[in-house]
């Protein structure tokens, strides 16, 4: 009896690995494939500039990536991305309008303002003044971080170039305290490396998303972007924006960054109290990417590194989302961060998502306009949030999460007891059993995968193929 009770443990530890294995590796491949219709897309050359569009977007990645590596200070940074991103968003508003009238202008050397403004009118929503203004800042400041220990930095003359859109309806004239959403990403790079996916690809995109906005239907919320030119030195680009004018009507934020070449956008961080921005995520992507457990890993400062989300919402006090690719990390601030590594199709998919998120965040906006943040169902708490399979994304407040796990512990101590029929104290002393065992299992996997890492000098050997985590790391558990 005892022998067929061990067999069948060993059979029901086994069918465990295999199970969990088998939702590994779907995991594995359902991240990395790639839909038909981002494929068709991606190919095509005569989409409406109010869809986003690739082809265009790949235009200007391989314009910025000519200039070579971009490091703050250096000439490729501070004057011909600048240059060539007023040129890229004239550009698109002279696609969209070839009428535009152009208010004022001035030479691109310092810090300028140009603005484009003319009436557009739309069968379903009336007449609308739509309103672009161009500015390149220059700015001086310094601030505290808290990572790394906490240090002070201070900077001098770093730039971003600012573009804001706001439409009014003609009977309404302008308004100076319109709500702004704020799309944010870097083109400054690490010394010797292009980044084309950190962040060219996201800049390109940006370039982009404000051609399908301004050739689209008026938005309840305007919209700032911030070409963010001092990323890499330690968010001070982000923190310059915060001493701008537009800064302090910002209602939410998106940041886009990467610390890989490829794959689906990985939402990571959602601010608190921001249930409405996954409320809009999860209506406006069909396929979700998210996890909570990047948050986490943030929160618990087992990375020695931040994003822009740091300063947009720690010290802007904004609500925001934080995305990120991630496939392909061991190019992440190399040199091999270029055109040859980085996947074509990954902008189109970011790109489309991104264009229905805003549509959405701006009109969910409308809705949310006005409500005290204490009517917010999580005014003070973090939120659990993860994909379904890239199907449907799953997303709670902490606390819903605590009561739950308490609801279940519960329920078992009951089914325990009292169907049972197990004696309370003995399944107490058995539960702490259990759970001395899996304590010890995860300090013993702990050590195990330690000694692989680094005494194996192992450590990011799966990086470049997440497979391996299941011989080297799996295995060890399964052991333990």
């Amino acid at each position: 009896m005892a022998k067929v009770s061990l067999l069948y443990g060993v059979g029901v530890q086994l069918f465990a690995v295999g199970l969990h294995a088998s939702i590994f590796m779907l995991i594995l491949w359902n991240n990395s494939r790639v839909s038909p219709t981002v494929r068709e897309a991606a190919m095509r050359q005569d989409l409406p500039l109010a869809r986003f569009s690739s082809a265009r977007a790949m235009h200007h990645v391989r314009a910025i990536d000519a200039f070579g590596p971009r490091p703050v200070g250096t000439y490729p940074n501070e004057v011909q991305a600048p240059q060539y991103l007023f040129r890229a968003v004239q550009g698109a508003v002279e696609n969209a309008f070839p009428d535009a009238v152009v208010e004022t202008r001035q030479s691109f050397a310092g810090s300028e303002h140009v603005d484009f403004a003319w009436p557009v009118r739309t069968p379903q929503a009336g007449s609308y003044n739509i309103k672009i203004e161009v500015e390149r800042q220059m700015a001086t400041g310094d601030f505290e971080i808290g990572f790394l220990g906490g240090v002070v930095l201070s900077y001098s003359n770093i730039s971003n170039v600012l573009v804001r859109v706001s439409w009014q309806k003609e009977d309404q004239g302008a308004r100076d305290d319109a709500d702004y959403l704020l799309i944010s990403s870097h083109y400054d790079t690490q010394p010797g490396t292009v980044a084309t996916a950190d962040c060219t690809a996201h800049i390109a995109s940006m370039i982009e998303l404000f051609q399908n906005i301004i050739a689209g239907p008026p938005q309840e919320m305007g919209i700032v972007f911030n070409f963010n030119g001092a990323e890499e030195t330690f968010l001070m680009g982000a923190h310059a924006f915060l001493s701008h004018p537009w800064a302090e009507n910002i209602r939410a934020f998106l940041n886009l960054e990467s610390v890989g070449t490829g794959g689906p956008l990985l939402m990571f961080q959602v601010s608190p109290k921001a249930s409405w921005l996954l409320e809009a995520y999860a209506r406006a992507v069909s396929h979700p990417f998210g996890s909570a457990i990047g948050q986490e890993i943030f929160d618990a400062g087992l990375i020695n590194s931040e994003t822009d989300y740091l300063v947009y919402h720690k010290l802007g006090g904004y609500s925001g989302m934080d995305f990120a690719w991630i496939h392909s990390g061991q190019f992440y601030h190399t040199t091999r961060d270029s055109l040859d590594n980085f996947e074509p199709h990954t902008i189109q998919q970011a790109g489309s998502n991104t264009l229905a998120l805003v549509t959405e965040i701006c009109q969910a906006w409308a809705h949310q306009r006005g409500q005290e943040a204490s009517s917010d169902p999580t005014p003070s708490s973090k939120l659990v949030f993860f994909d379904l399979f890239n199907l449907k994304l799953i997303y709670y407040a902490f606390p819903t999460h605590q009561k739950v796990s308490l609801a279940i512990l519960t329920l078992l101590a009951v089914h325990t007891t009292y169907i049972e029929g197990v004696p309370l104290l003995r399944s107490a002393r058995a539960a702490l059993c259990h759970f001395m065992g899996l304590l010890c299992s995860i300090v013993l996997n702990a050590c195990i995968s330690s000694f692989i890492a680094y005494g194996l000098q192992s450590t990011l050997s799966w990086y470049s193929m997440p497979s391996r985590l299941l011989a080297l790391y799996a295995a060890p558990a399964l052991l333990a």
